[in-house]
């Protein structure tokens, strides 16, 4: 070309600059151009009078002569830009100027996360790594494969454990009030229930409805318990009686027969005197009965009674029963004198007649014997008149007598945790977790590695010693929540594997004659699961000649022509290439027909980023596991390198040539990092107090999921002794609240949504103002770009923003306010949810 190319920016059809596009511009004449030089310059030199005749041929030359140098000239400038990194646009070219400048664009990662595997009973072994998991389709999102990471020890003891001290007595000595498991008892306020402790039994009156929370029932009585709370351990609580009855002969008239009367005994068969009272029982009478005021058809003996009598009841033991007919006579003796002759009154001759007039009350009853206290219940001893007797308690639940221990783990890393068993096989390293008592499947977990394991003797009964296991833990996976664990809400459980997304697939991958150098072989299967590490991106893939394993090295550099080693390359495609050395740097495989074969996963993205609990479908039955699910969300799950993520990170590897010294450093190769998008650091103030760098991350989502990974990435290419923090960013929440005047042709409804959509859209072609695909770390917004952003919304007239705030200050109910800017520190992205938008109706002012 006669002179050099000069950079003409592109322009979309609206006038408005195509972001990140720049090409390179070495003919800008079109067409149209091209054939008006051709015609002026004819018309000059050779003094050929231009025309527009139809079908001058001469005409026609010309426009041919155009054509072929418009499309000449298109593709020179199509290769003069993908000759360089900045301009390129095709895919192929960035990948090979990354290449040159040391980068290899970013696999993507697969998500990670953890399995409890449940095991079935009694049994013992290891499972292999590979054990396939799959997810259930939901929605739009197809079901994932996913498979454990290494091999794993299970056994079925090791399920679930729980600390010794997890639960602590309740205190129940003078307590007026206590619970009892269960709910829907149907015990209501006035009610009497009987505690049974061993064969001592108390009564107590509920002075107040019943409470009921957490599966138990809150009793409050007027009747205290009063003994030791060592005596409660196994204690039942006795309710609902099913008989509420008095005395025989409650009813009956005093006139007729007086208290002392009704508690008198048998009646002599032959008195010796008058008047005579007492009972007539068949079959038999008992001293020791009582009998009751109506017969019970059902036994009652296997449960306590109540005798309540005043404001005193008192617990029952029900020794003997049996259905009685009961008499309760009185005998008066009076003597009358008659004459012989009645029409003679004062005859010389009387008759004296001896009268025994009787009154009673019969029944058919039940009679019962009692003990209350281990004394005998006396019929003497009751008021027949005024006790009740409460029998056949059906209801029989447990007296809480124990609680959670609200103590908590004050340091599992130093402070061993006792356990309630003996496990003397859990050995150091092993991946366990943590999780709520009593929750299932629900609440939060934990993932945590024991770093020690070993024996305690506890004192058993008589002196003897009963052996049990402690153990102390590091933390691997934090809850999000980050409470300390109370040893009454612990539960541990043993059996955990670690899981990643992908399915394994293995191939031949070829032959090789022993002497062509670099062999180069593709997987037939894509994408190839890659892992994070420390090294970045880890493949999973073993590849192997003639059954021995070679060794995956990032560059033949410092490989000797012994070595076993190969490269993975990926091509722009996403198809991965395995290639051997030449001989000098490198081995070059044996020689051999159909040797070279290849084992690896294929699974990446953010497809396989899934919730708690929705990885639980065993791929394929299992002799050991019985089930497996993810108690956390498997996360991290990065897709690979877009073109525009190429040309901006190529030249990140010849800023730092793998090396972080300066604080932009750690920026700049924390930005390497797989799946990484976003990412800044500075010097400051750690969370441990000491002075160092602390580095934000974020991956497409805006999370840091894989920011233990990063650091590990950054601690191998740093100066180690510098204090280095790695975090997610700091998600800060805005409150917009706005008035709009529509235009009529509008419907408000779409308008609204075109607002939400220019302010916290998530469209990958044209994201939100605060969305975070379109904001950086600590980047400031200003209520001028939000006027900006709503004014460019079709429909819209005017716009007033009440409201430009943080949620924080929102919620200090500071008075509605639009401030000017919105600062955010460099650990912070400024957010605005759509529910936090607010319109004012068409008629506010």
């Amino acid at each position: 070309m006669s002179r050099p190319p000069r950079f003409r920016t592109a322009y979309s059809t609206t006038g408005e600059p195509l972001p990140g596009r720049q090409v390179l511009d070495y003919l800008p004449d079109e067409f149209a151009d091209l054939f008006d030089e051709q015609r002026a310059l004819a018309a000059s030199e050779l003094g050929f009078p231009p025309t527009s005749a139809q079908g001058d041929f001469a005409g026609t030359l010309m426009e041919l002569a155009a054509l072929l140098g418009h499309t000449l000239g298109a593709y020179q400038d199509r290769y003069a830009s993908d000759a360089f990194l900045g301009t390129a646009r095709s895919v192929k070219s960035l990948v090979r100027h990354g290449r040159r400048l040391g980068y290899e664009p970013g696999p993507g990662l697969a998500a990670t996360g953890y399995a409890l595997l449940t095991v079935k009973e009694g049994t013992t072994g290891t499972v292999l790594r590979g054990l396939a998991i799959g997810s259930a389709p939901v929605g739009e999102k197809k079901a994932q494969d996913y498979e454990t990471l290494e091999d794993v020890v299970v056994n079925a003891a090791w399920g679930e454990f729980y600390p010794r001290d997890a639960l602590a007595s309740v205190k129940l000595v003078n307590a007026s009030s206590f619970e009892v498991e269960g709910v829907g008892l149907g015990i209501a306020q006035g009610d009497f229930v009987v505690v049974e402790r061993g064969k001592t039994r108390t009564a107590h009156e509920v002075i107040e409805p019943p409470a009921e929370a957490g599966g138990r029932t809150r009793l409050a009585v007027k009747q205290p318990l009063t003994v030791n709370d060592a005596e409660y351990p196994g204690a039942v609580v006795w309710a609902r009686p099913a008989h509420d009855l008095h005395l025989f002969g409650w009813d009956t008239s005093s006139a007729s027969f007086t208290e002392a009367e009704l508690q008198g005994g048998e009646l002599p068969s032959k008195p010796d005197t008058y008047p005579v009272h007492g009972y007539t029982v068949t079959p038999a009478y008992d001293a020791s009965d009582l009998y009751l005021s109506d017969e019970i058809k059902r036994s009652v003996s296997d449960s306590p009674g109540v005798r309540v009598e005043g404001a005193t009841p008192a617990a029952l033991s029900i020794t003997a029963e049996a259905s009685k007919h009961v008499t309760f006579s009185k005998i008066r003796h009076v003597v009358v004198q008659v004459p012989v002759d009645p029409t003679k009154p004062n005859g010389d001759k009387t008759t004296v007649l001896d009268e025994h007039p009787t009154v009673s009350v019969s029944r058919t009853v039940t009679a019962i014997q009692a003990t209350a206290n281990g004394q005998a219940v006396t019929r003497s001893g009751q008021s027949i008149r005024a006790s009740r007797f409460l029998l056949g308690f059906g209801v029989k639940v447990p007296l809480v007598t124990t609680e959670p221990n609200k103590a908590v783990a004050s340091d599992p890393h130093v402070t061993p945790v006792r356990l309630d068993r003996e496990l003397s096989d859990l050995e150091p390293g092993r991946l366990v977790a943590l999780g709520e008592r009593g929750a299932g499947d629900s609440g939060r977990f934990e993932i945590v590695r024991v770093t020690s394991a070993g024996p305690w003797e506890e004192s058993g009964q008589g002196g003897s010693k009963v052996l049990r296991t402690q153990i102390t833990w590091e933390p691997v996976e934090p809850p999000a929540a980050g409470a300390p664990w109370a040893l009454g809400a612990l539960r541990i459980l043993g059996n955990v594997a670690r899981i990643s997304h992908g399915k394994t697939a293995t191939e031949v991958l070829g032959d090789s004659d022993g002497s062509t150098p670099f062999l180069r072989f593709s997987l037939k299967q894509k994408p190839l699961t890659f892992l994070p590490s420390a090294g970045g991106a880890e493949p999973e893939l073993e590849v192997r000649v003639a059954g021995v394993l070679w060794t995956r090295v990032v560059d033949f550099e410092s490989s000797s022509p012994d070595d076993r080693h190969y490269i993975v390359q990926r091509d722009e495609s996403g198809t991965v290439s395995v290639v051997f050395g030449d001989g000098h740097k490198g081995a070059i495989p044996s020689s051999g027909k159909k040797h070279i074969a290849a084992a690896y996963r294929t699974g990446i993205g953010p497809a396989g980023d899934a919730d708690a609990f929705a990885v639980s479908r065993l791929k394929k039955a299992h002799p050991l596991v019985e089930r497996a699910v993810n108690p956390l969300p498997l996360a991290g799950g990065a897709g690979p390198a877009e073109a525009e993520d190429v040309r901006t990170q190529a030249t990140g590897y010849i800023r730092t040539f793998g090396r972080a010294v300066s604080v932009e450093d750690h920026k700049q190769l924390a930005l390497l990092y797989p799946g990484i998008v976003k990412a800044s650091a500075a010097w400051t103030l750690l969370p441990d107090g000491a002075e160092g760098i602390l580095v934000v991350v974020a991956d497409a989502s805006g999370a840091a999921t894989t920011a233990d990974s990063v650091k590990a990435f950054l601690q191998e290419r740093r100066d180690a002794t510098v204090p280095l923090d790695v975090v997610g960013p700091v998600p800060v929440g805005l409150k917009v609240a706005l008035y709009l005047e529509i235009d009529p042709a509008y419907l408000r409804e779409s308008v609204e949504r075109a607002v939400r959509d220019a302010l916290s859209g998530t469209a990958e072609d044209a994201p939100g103002l605060f969305a975070f695909a379109a904001r950086d770390l600590g980047q400031p917004a200003f209520l001028s770009e939000v006027y900006e952003r709503i004014e460019r919304a079709p429909g819209v007239r005017f716009v007033e923003v009440r409201r430009f705030d943080t949620l924080e200050e929102v919620g200090k109910n500071t008075p509605p306010r639009a401030v000017d800017t919105v600062i955010a520190r460099p650990s912070e992205v400024l957010v605005l949810a759509p529910q936090d938008i607010e319109f004012f109706p068409p008629e506010a002012t």
